[in-house]
């Protein structure tokens, strides 16, 4: 209780030191900017006063009732939240989802948030409410089971946005890769399927010229592809490049993996799935695949594996 005392600090750090309470009296450290708390400590009654705040964060931060969903939208000031819903997003949470919803809608100066663990009816929620972030958001991660992208990811309604990390348990359809393509700012991109069905394969994948204009670093995790054609001019300033090939596919008499588009690919990593195919098949896919990356003009490290799905 006695850290009110400290009342110039501006960063309390709780992350892994299996506290489970925070005392209410850090309501009263009214510079602080910064608040970092350990797995699954709810937030004090009274928070909202910490005006001064900046940065929300933890490992399991976002233990919310009613009353403090509403007491986050008076953190006007706040740049950074991050939070899961875990265990209190139920259906009969429908009051402390909304609250927490129009809290969000007052934060303006938000750069960064990351929303985990939400289940397919809060996402939904979220879209009939038609709550879109602000349009200085720079990083964004969500982890969780929704169906659709939602319609707020486009370069009209974030156009500062760089870094994206989306894990979803549906497949991943080709229009959602095009309006990720579209964002001007985005340098960071990782795409995960946290339920793979390794007969979803994603078709006919075109980048166009001009698509992923900033893009430095691309992930699509746990996603088989067709053979992607990637157009002279797309991806021109990406460097890290990983993706999902079926052996069968690598070994195609008409196999084009079209990278030599990519003029400034440093770094690439396949994942092959050996759908059926015989046992030497692999280490052919693997030459195959080394032979497309030493004939790039910046000879890009290759780095293939055999196909195992990560978790997100």
């Amino acid at each position: 209780m006695e850290i009110r005392k400290l009342q110039f600090l501006q960063t309390l750090d709780l992350q892994w030191t299996n506290s489970k309470e925070l005392p209410s009296s850090v309501a009263q450290l009214r510079h602080l900017m910064c608040l970092i708390l350990d797995l699954g400590m709810p937030l004090p009654n009274g928070f909202s006063n910490l005006t001064c705040l900046e940065q929300l964060t933890g490992h399991g931060e976002g233990i919310f009732t009613a009353d403090n969903a509403k007491e986050l939208g008076c953190l006007i000031k706040l740049r950074e939240l991050a939070f899961i819903w875990n265990g209190w997003s139920r259906p009969d949470d429908l009051t402390t989802v909304k609250a927490l919803f129009e809290s969000l809608s007052n934060m303006q100066k938000f750069e960064s948030l990351e929303i985990s663990d939400v289940d397919s009816w809060v996402f939904q929620l979220m879209l009939k409410l038609d709550w879109v972030p602000p349009p200085n958001l720079r990083r964004l991660k969500l982890v969780g089971v929704f169906w659709n992208l939602p319609t707020w990811i486009c370069s009209s309604l974030l156009p500062l946005l760089s870094h994206l990390d989306l894990t979803t348990n549906r497949k991943v359809q080709s229009g959602d890769i095009q309006i990720l393509g579209m964002l001007p700012a985005l340098q960071y991109v990782t795409l995960r399927v946290g339920g793979l069905n390794v007969h979803d394969l994603l078709e006919n994948l075109v980048i166009s010229a001009g698509a992923f204009p900033s893009l430095r670093v691309c992930l699509f995790q746990n996603i088989l592809l067709m053979p992607p054609t990637f157009q002279p001019g797309a991806m021109p300033m990406v460097q890290r490049l990983r993706f999902g090939l079926r052996v069968s596919d690598v070994l195609s008499p008409d196999f084009d993996l079209s990278i030599r588009n990519l003029p400034s690919l440093k770094q690439l990593r396949i994942d092959l799935f050996n759908n059926g195919a015989g046992p030497g098949d692999y280490s052919q896919a693997v030459d195959m695949l080394r032979h497309l990356a030493d004939d790039h003009p910046k000879n890009p490290t290759l780095r293939a594996d055999k196909f195992i799905r990560e978790r997100g």
